[in-house]
Protein backbone atom coordinates (compact mmCIF):
# COMPACT_ATOMS: atom_id res chain seq x y z
CA UNK A 1 0.00 0.00 0.00
CA UNK A 2 0.88 3.60 -1.00
CA UNK A 3 1.30 6.02 1.55
CA UNK A 4 1.99 9.48 0.00
CA UNK A 5 4.12 12.04 1.34
CA UNK A 6 4.05 15.48 -0.25
CA UNK A 7 5.67 18.68 0.73
CA UNK A 8 4.65 21.84 -0.13
CA UNK A 9 1.19 22.28 0.61
CA UNK A 10 0.25 22.33 -3.13
CA UNK A 11 -3.11 21.45 -3.16
CA UNK A 12 -5.94 21.97 -5.80
CA UNK A 13 -8.79 19.74 -4.12
CA UNK A 14 -10.50 20.37 -0.74
CA UNK A 15 -8.40 17.95 2.27
CA UNK A 16 -11.12 15.38 2.96
CA UNK A 17 -10.31 14.01 6.86
CA UNK A 18 -11.86 10.62 7.54
CA UNK A 19 -12.34 9.71 11.05
CA UNK A 20 -14.81 7.63 13.37
CA UNK A 21 -16.70 9.08 16.70
CA UNK A 22 -14.05 8.44 19.81
CA UNK A 23 -10.53 8.07 17.63
CA UNK A 24 -8.29 9.61 19.25
CA UNK A 25 -5.88 9.50 16.72
CA UNK A 26 -9.10 11.07 14.71
CA UNK A 27 -9.30 13.47 17.06
CA UNK A 28 -5.68 14.91 17.51
CA UNK A 29 -5.59 14.98 13.59
CA UNK A 30 -8.83 16.90 13.15
CA UNK A 31 -7.50 19.43 15.88
CA UNK A 32 -4.14 19.51 14.21
CA UNK A 33 -6.15 20.35 10.60
CA UNK A 34 -8.05 22.78 12.50
CA UNK A 35 -5.10 24.73 13.85
CA UNK A 36 -3.06 24.43 10.65
CA UNK A 37 -5.28 25.24 7.44
CA UNK A 38 -7.85 26.79 6.13
CA UNK A 39 -10.67 24.24 5.59
CA UNK A 40 -11.27 20.92 5.30
CA UNK A 41 -14.21 18.51 5.46
CA UNK A 42 -14.68 15.53 7.71
CA UNK A 43 -16.32 12.20 7.09
CA UNK A 44 -17.39 10.02 9.99
CA UNK A 45 -17.36 6.03 8.33
CA UNK A 46 -19.13 4.58 11.27
CA UNK A 47 -22.00 7.20 10.09
CA UNK A 48 -21.40 7.81 6.71
CA UNK A 49 -21.53 4.48 4.29
CA UNK A 50 -20.84 6.63 1.31
CA UNK A 51 -17.66 7.87 3.00
CA UNK A 52 -16.72 4.18 4.27
CA UNK A 53 -17.20 3.04 0.52
CA UNK A 54 -14.54 5.57 -0.65
CA UNK A 55 -11.77 4.55 1.56
CA UNK A 56 -12.59 1.21 0.97
CA UNK A 57 -12.28 1.20 -2.77
CA UNK A 58 -8.79 2.41 -2.29
CA UNK A 59 -8.14 -0.37 -0.27
CA UNK A 60 -7.73 1.64 3.14
CA UNK A 61 -9.58 0.02 6.02
CA UNK A 62 -8.29 2.51 8.96
CA UNK A 63 -8.56 5.75 10.13
CA UNK A 64 -7.66 8.80 10.31
CA UNK A 65 -6.44 9.57 6.81
CA UNK A 66 -6.26 12.25 4.75
CA UNK A 67 -7.48 11.92 1.46
CA UNK A 68 -6.62 14.84 -1.32
CA UNK A 69 -5.97 15.17 -5.11
CA UNK A 70 -6.09 11.58 -5.19
CA UNK A 71 -3.06 10.61 -2.47
CA UNK A 72 -3.30 9.79 1.09
CA UNK A 73 -2.09 9.87 4.21
CA UNK A 74 -2.54 7.53 7.22
CA UNK A 75 -3.11 10.56 10.44
CA UNK A 76 -1.78 8.17 12.98
CA UNK A 77 1.60 10.41 13.20
CA UNK A 78 0.99 14.08 13.05
CA UNK A 79 4.48 14.85 12.10
CA UNK A 80 4.01 12.15 8.73
CA UNK A 81 0.59 14.12 7.72
CA UNK A 82 2.50 18.28 8.56
CA UNK A 83 5.20 16.57 6.23
CA UNK A 84 1.96 15.54 3.69
CA UNK A 85 0.81 19.39 4.16
CA UNK A 86 4.16 20.54 3.93
CA UNK A 87 3.74 22.54 7.54
CA UNK A 88 5.94 22.42 10.70
CA UNK A 89 5.04 19.72 13.38
CA UNK A 90 6.55 20.09 17.31
CA UNK A 91 8.90 17.63 18.32
CA UNK A 92 9.06 15.20 21.35
CA UNK A 93 8.88 16.81 24.77
CA UNK A 94 8.79 14.21 27.32
CA UNK A 95 12.44 11.80 27.08
CA UNK A 96 11.54 7.97 27.17
CA UNK A 97 12.39 7.64 30.82
CA UNK A 98 9.80 9.94 31.83
CA UNK A 99 7.24 8.67 29.63
CA UNK A 100 7.40 4.97 30.56
CA UNK A 101 6.89 6.68 34.45
CA UNK A 102 3.39 8.24 33.26
CA UNK A 103 2.85 4.84 31.65
CA UNK A 104 2.77 3.20 34.69
CA UNK A 105 1.29 5.84 37.21
CA UNK A 106 -1.82 6.05 34.26
CA UNK A 107 -1.60 2.62 33.76
CA UNK A 108 -2.62 1.91 37.77
CA UNK A 109 -5.17 4.68 37.29
CA UNK A 110 -6.64 2.84 34.59
CA UNK A 111 -7.34 -0.10 36.67
CA UNK A 112 -8.92 1.90 39.38
CA UNK A 113 -10.97 3.88 37.09
CA UNK A 114 -12.26 0.22 35.11
CA UNK A 115 -13.06 -1.65 38.52
CA UNK A 116 -15.73 1.24 38.91
CA UNK A 117 -17.69 -0.16 35.71
CA UNK A 118 -20.91 -1.79 37.09
CA UNK A 119 -21.73 -4.82 34.63
CA UNK A 120 -25.22 -3.11 33.13
CA UNK A 121 -22.55 -0.57 32.53
CA UNK A 122 -19.69 -2.28 30.93
CA UNK A 123 -22.10 -3.80 27.98
CA UNK A 124 -23.84 -0.53 26.96
CA UNK A 125 -21.83 1.53 24.28
CA UNK A 126 -19.57 4.38 25.83
CA UNK A 127 -20.92 6.57 22.76
CA UNK A 128 -23.82 6.88 21.40
CA UNK A 129 -22.40 7.34 17.25
CA UNK A 130 -19.82 4.52 17.45
CA UNK A 131 -20.03 0.42 18.60
CA UNK A 132 -18.10 0.26 21.06
CA UNK A 133 -18.60 -1.00 24.54
CA UNK A 134 -17.62 0.55 27.67
CA UNK A 135 -15.82 -2.73 28.43
CA UNK A 136 -14.51 -2.47 25.11
CA UNK A 137 -12.91 1.30 25.69
CA UNK A 138 -11.18 0.12 29.43
CA UNK A 139 -9.55 -2.79 27.63
CA UNK A 140 -8.38 -0.89 24.72
CA UNK A 141 -6.75 2.05 27.26
CA UNK A 142 -4.89 -1.08 28.92
CA UNK A 143 -4.08 -3.08 25.27
CA UNK A 144 -2.43 0.16 23.73
CA UNK A 145 -0.05 -0.45 26.35
CA UNK A 146 0.18 -4.41 25.89
CA UNK A 147 0.39 -3.81 22.15
CA UNK A 148 3.50 -1.13 23.13
CA UNK A 149 5.49 -3.69 24.98
CA UNK A 150 5.07 -6.30 22.18
CA UNK A 151 6.40 -4.11 19.19
CA UNK A 152 9.39 -2.78 21.06
CA UNK A 153 10.28 -6.12 22.04
CA UNK A 154 9.69 -7.44 18.45
CA UNK A 155 10.09 -4.75 15.98
CA UNK A 156 6.74 -4.91 14.54
CA UNK A 157 4.18 -2.97 16.00
CA UNK A 158 0.24 -4.52 15.58
CA UNK A 159 -2.94 -2.24 16.38
CA UNK A 160 -5.02 -3.07 19.21
CA UNK A 161 -7.66 -5.39 19.54
CA UNK A 162 -10.74 -4.40 17.73
CA UNK A 163 -12.85 -7.10 20.46
CA UNK A 164 -12.95 -7.77 23.71
CA UNK A 165 -11.32 -11.11 24.61
CA UNK A 166 -14.16 -14.24 25.39
CA UNK A 167 -12.36 -14.52 28.82
CA UNK A 168 -13.13 -10.70 29.75
CA UNK A 169 -17.10 -10.56 30.86
CA UNK A 170 -17.04 -7.52 33.50
CA UNK A 171 -14.88 -5.16 35.11
CA UNK A 172 -12.71 -7.52 37.23
CA UNK A 173 -11.57 -9.92 34.48
CA UNK A 174 -10.18 -5.73 32.09
CA UNK A 175 -8.96 -4.87 35.38
CA UNK A 176 -7.28 -8.51 35.84
CA UNK A 177 -5.20 -8.02 32.33
CA UNK A 178 -4.32 -4.54 33.16
CA UNK A 179 -2.59 -5.52 36.06
CA UNK A 180 -0.50 -8.19 33.72
CA UNK A 181 0.13 -5.82 31.00
CA UNK A 182 1.28 -2.95 33.75
CA UNK A 183 3.54 -5.93 34.59
CA UNK A 184 4.63 -6.50 31.21
CA UNK A 185 5.27 -2.37 31.19
CA UNK A 186 7.56 -2.36 34.47
CA UNK A 187 9.35 -5.41 33.15
CA UNK A 188 10.03 -3.73 29.94
CA UNK A 189 11.32 0.30 31.88
CA UNK A 190 13.82 -2.11 33.62
CA UNK A 191 15.66 -2.90 30.72
CA UNK A 192 15.20 0.45 28.63
CA UNK A 193 18.29 2.14 29.57
CA UNK A 194 20.00 0.28 27.02
CA UNK A 195 17.06 0.30 24.58
CA UNK A 196 17.55 2.29 21.02
CA UNK A 197 14.64 4.46 21.33
CA UNK A 198 15.69 5.79 17.79
CA UNK A 199 15.19 2.71 16.29
CA UNK A 200 12.53 2.51 13.79
CA UNK A 201 9.06 0.42 14.58
CA UNK A 202 7.44 -1.43 11.52
CA UNK A 203 3.17 -0.13 12.05
CA UNK A 204 0.47 -0.50 9.39
CA UNK A 205 1.14 3.65 8.80
CA UNK A 206 4.99 3.93 8.69
CA UNK A 207 8.20 3.42 10.57
CA UNK A 208 7.80 5.65 13.47
CA UNK A 209 10.33 5.84 16.36
CA UNK A 210 10.37 3.60 19.35
CA UNK A 211 10.17 7.02 21.60
CA UNK A 212 7.75 8.20 18.89
CA UNK A 213 5.17 5.15 19.22
CA UNK A 214 6.20 5.19 22.96
CA UNK A 215 4.69 9.00 23.19
CA UNK A 216 1.76 7.96 21.21
CA UNK A 217 0.74 5.30 23.23
CA UNK A 218 0.62 7.32 26.52
CA UNK A 219 -1.11 9.71 25.08
CA UNK A 220 -3.48 7.33 23.44
CA UNK A 221 -4.62 5.82 26.70
CA UNK A 222 -4.27 8.57 28.99
CA UNK A 223 -7.17 10.49 26.23
CA UNK A 224 -9.39 7.03 26.45
CA UNK A 225 -8.89 7.15 30.08
CA UNK A 226 -10.58 11.28 30.19
CA UNK A 227 -13.34 9.24 28.20
CA UNK A 228 -13.73 6.39 30.25
CA UNK A 229 -13.33 8.96 33.46
CA UNK A 230 -16.53 10.85 31.40
CA UNK A 231 -19.41 7.96 31.49
CA UNK A 232 -18.63 7.29 34.87
CA UNK A 233 -19.71 10.84 35.84
CA UNK A 234 -22.19 10.37 33.00
CA UNK A 235 -23.93 7.54 34.69
CA UNK A 236 -23.33 9.00 38.38
CA UNK A 237 -20.63 6.98 39.34
CA UNK A 238 -17.35 9.52 40.80
CA UNK A 239 -14.38 8.68 39.72
CA UNK A 240 -11.68 7.11 41.64
CA UNK A 241 -8.74 8.18 39.48
CA UNK A 242 -8.33 11.80 38.85
CA UNK A 243 -5.96 12.75 35.46
CA UNK A 244 -4.12 15.83 36.76
CA UNK A 245 -1.74 17.93 34.97
CA UNK A 246 1.29 16.06 36.49
CA UNK A 247 0.34 13.25 34.28
CA UNK A 248 -0.65 15.11 30.89
CA UNK A 249 2.28 17.99 30.84
CA UNK A 250 4.03 17.71 28.08
CA UNK A 251 1.92 14.99 26.30
CA UNK A 252 0.64 15.87 22.95
CA UNK A 253 -3.30 15.02 23.72
CA UNK A 254 -5.92 16.16 22.45
CA UNK A 255 -8.10 19.32 23.38
CA UNK A 256 -11.35 17.98 23.47
CA UNK A 257 -12.35 14.10 24.86
CA UNK A 258 -14.46 12.43 21.69
CA UNK A 259 -14.87 14.83 18.56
Amino acid sequence: MNIAVRTGGDFMSRIQLYVQSGCSSCLRAKEFLGKTVDDFDVFDIANDPAAFDRLEARGISTVPVVLVDDEYCFAQDVAVLAEFLGVAAAAHSLTPETLLERYDRALSLAIDLIRQVPDDLFIERAIATRDRSVGLLGHHVLNVADRLVAGLDTGHWVKSTPILPGDMNNADDVARYGEETRAKLRMFAARAEDFAFRSPIRTYYGNPSAHYLLERSVWHSVHHMRQLREVLEQHGIVPAAAIDAALTSGLPMPDGVWD
